[in-house]
């Protein structure tokens, strides 16, 4: 999240600075220009103001690189007027721009620079700022507990300030338990702010759009378009650019979900068109998933599989963004902690050095003394034997000292050691179920993924040395287990448990889930909470043809499983479950990527949710796999025929040109049925 601080002028008696801090929101680039006329011709004190203006106009105008050169001449003339205040200001939207460039480690030097001087001004409003800022930056590298933190003790100095202020970072806070999935305490915090808001102002504006996003989360569609269309196209100009994107994306969404199609497709549509080739990946990526879902519900497979293939091109280059720019940036953060750490230490080592110096310089010079008066009298004598015997003794004392130094040194870096140790991994867990999290599923799968490929690579290659004239036919023993299945779970009307029984009793279900998610899979298996209701459990070297048996006896054990919710209230839920294996085509193992497998394992989730749930559904490439063009899909449960479903064995296959591959899998069961019988 970016907030743009409410445009300053510090020439408050100068009305045409304030008439062109007034003009930043309705036409920056208009004040870009007039100050950049007015600069080199004004005195120094004004020449401040002006480039001041100019930087929030760059800024509101998304032009952030344009700035670069500028702010540096800014924060030395700041300087050199000794404007603290604006120097903070400056550093803060310095901050703010390295944030949007996902440069996180300049970011965070920024910030510091500017909480340090705010904290000489005794400015409430600006040491306000500065807090809030760092709380925007700790979100955006998921360490949600600082951000909570810097949000808290900006909320109590913003008491001193406005009103304006207090909600607008009740808003931001209420959109860190959003990320969080603590859909309760955001509901409640961006109630609060929507009480005690000015109806008019730019933020109550964009806590609708906040509310439509909650709401759509939470499947509430027809509130979510309630707040979401009350908006005008006058009242979102003034909304900040990232606003606005959230804006049209939830609509978007929130259309599709109430099956306008159409206007769902438009929306997403225009944005992609005005978002293209910039730096908004993720919110490219959300929009061409949008597209591609709603064409496919209008049965356009052509077009959804095109937007299909878009979306994962992006999602991948996003996934490796984050990987690059947010976890390495972090952990160069914390290796230059350590480097300090060392650094602390090395100093102390010094002066202890220096101090055995001296002392043994001191002994010297003594002992010159001692051969100098020799000869002199016995009193003298027994006064130099005293002061040796001190010296002795002081020697002493140091050794003790220094072992019991170096013996502390040393505890402390194994304790340093244990606590990196389980830094990194709680990192790696979700803090609810103890299940691990997608991070470890990112850092853990690559070594699985080169193993299964360097398999069916020697296994492929085997084969068509054997039988080079049948390359795509060729037999490989479905009796061997060298498969990664993914397998996607998600539990049926969770929203409702969580509506009906409260939040907490919610917890204690995703709880149980896990103990019988480890009663039915292996300790080898990666068990993850993939988000929400959802879990990820990826089967580690198994035979795809035999692992449905062990997936029905998951869900049998979800069906009967007594879920206590308290000390009197017990329930009984279902889920629905959908699977796919890596390499998806046993003969084409690189036609699919791992996360696209996960994307085809979500398809069969959708289908197995659209069927009544309680029920699995697996997809598999057809053992006859000609150019990519025959998948078999399995919808394959005990109480099948139950709900509405069919058996479709293996030598059951629907020929499909290339264009349509990737949708056949998520038509609904019924459709299926259809094309396989053809």
């Amino acid at each position: 999240m970016f907030t743009i601080p409410n445009n300053k002028c510090y020439a408050q008696n100068d009305e045409a600075l304030s008439a062109l801090a007034n003009e930043i929101k309705l036409d920056p680039q208009s004040v870009i220009d007039k100050t950049e006329s007015l600069i080199n011709d004004s005195p120094k004190e004004k020449s401040l103001s002006l480039r001041f203006l100019q930087l929030q106009a760059y800024v509101a105008n998304d032009l952030d690189m344009r700035s670069i050169p500028k702010i540096a001449i800014l924060k030395q003339l700041a300087i050199d007027l000794k404007r603290n205040d604006i120097l903070v200001e400056t550093l803060i939207f310095q901050a703010m721009i390295a944030r949007r460039n996902e440069h996180y480690s300049d970011a965070l030097k920024y910030n510091f620079q500017a909480f340090k001087l705010s904290e000489k001004l005794h400015n409430p409003e600006i040491k306000t700022r500065v807090l809030q800022n760092l709380a925007q930056l700790y979100s955006e590298l998921e360490r949600y507990k600082e951000s909570l933190e810097f949000y808290d003790r900006a909320l109590l100095l913003s008491n001193q300030v406005n009103q304006d202020i207090s909600n607008e970072i009740l808003i931001e806070k209420g959109l860190v338990y959003l990320m969080l999935g603590n859909y309760f305490q955001a509901k409640a915090l961006l109630n609060q702010a929507l009480h005690t808001i000015n109806k008019t102002s730019a933020n109550a504006y964009s806590l609708k759009v906040y509310l439509g996003q909650l709401y759509v989360i939470l499947g509430d569609y027809p509130k979510a378009l309630l707040y979401l269309e009350s908006l005008t196209s006058a009242t979102l100009e003034n909304l900040p650019a990232q606003t606005r994107r959230n804006y049209f994306e939830y609509l978007a969404r929130a259309y599709l979900q109430q099956g306008n199609f159409t206007k769902a497709i438009t929306i997403a549509k225009q944005q992609l068109l005005k978002n293209y080739n910039t730096r908004f990946l993720s919110h490219q990526a959300n929009l061409q998933k949008i597209v591609a879902q709603a064409y496919f519900q209008q049965l356009d497979y052509e077009n959804a599989y095109t937007f299909l293939q878009r979306y994962n091109l992006v999602q991948q280059a996003v996934h490796e963004k984050v990987r690059d720019s947010k976890v390495l940036q972090l952990e160069a953060q914390f290796s230059k902690e350590q480097q300090e750490s060392k650094i602390k230490l090395l100093e102390q080592d010094s002066a202890l050095q220096k101090s055995l110096y001296e002392n043994q310089k001191i002994a010297q010079e003594q002992k010159h003394q001692r051969e100098r008066y020799h000869q002199q009298l016995s009193i003298i004598a027994l006064i130099v034997g005293f002061i040796i015997l001190l010296f002795a003794f002081r020697q002493l004392q140091v050794r003790k000292y220094t072992k019991r130094l170096e013996h502390n040194v040393k505890e402390r870096t194994k304790e340093l050691a244990y606590k990196n140790q389980e830094l990194k991994e709680i990192s790696v867990l979700d803090q609810l179920t103890g299940l691990h999290n997608r991070r470890f599923l990112y850092q853990s799968i690559d070594k699985d993924i080169s193993r299964v490929d360097r398999y069916y690579h020697e296994m492929n290659a085997s084969l068509e040395q054997a039988a080079p004239e049948n390359t795509v036919n060729h037999h490989i023993d479905n009796n061997l287990e060298h498969d990664l299945t993914f397998i996607l779970i998600d539990l049926d009307h969770f929203k409702q448990v969580n509506d009906n029984y409260g939040h907490s009793a919610g917890d204690n279900v995703l709880v149980q889930m896990k103990t019988l998610i480890k009663q039915t899979f292996r300790e080898s298996d990666f068990l993850i909470r993939w988000g929400g209701e959802e879990f990820l459990i990826v089967a580690r070297y198994v035979n795809r043809y035999k692992i449905n048996a062990v997936i029905e006896r998951f869900r049998k054990a979800v069906a009967t499983h007594t879920f206590v919710l308290n000390n009197t209230k017990s329930i009984h839920c279902s889920c629905s479950i959908g699977f796919a294996s890596y390499p998806f085509s046993q003969h084409h193992p690189k036609l699919f990527t791992w996360e696209q497998v996960i994307d085809i394992a979500d398809i069969a989730l959708y289908s197995a949710k659209e069927n009544k749930r309680d029920a699995w559904v697996g997809l598999l490439a057809g053992e006859q796999l000609e150019n990519v063009s025959k998948l078999t899909k399995m919808a394959v449960t005990d109480n099948a025929e139950h709900y509405g479903m069919t058996r479709v064995k293996n030598s059951t296959s629907a020929m499909l040109n290339e264009q349509k591959l990737a949708c056949v899998s998520s038509i609904n069961i019924t459709h299926a049925k259809n094309l396989f019988n053809q």
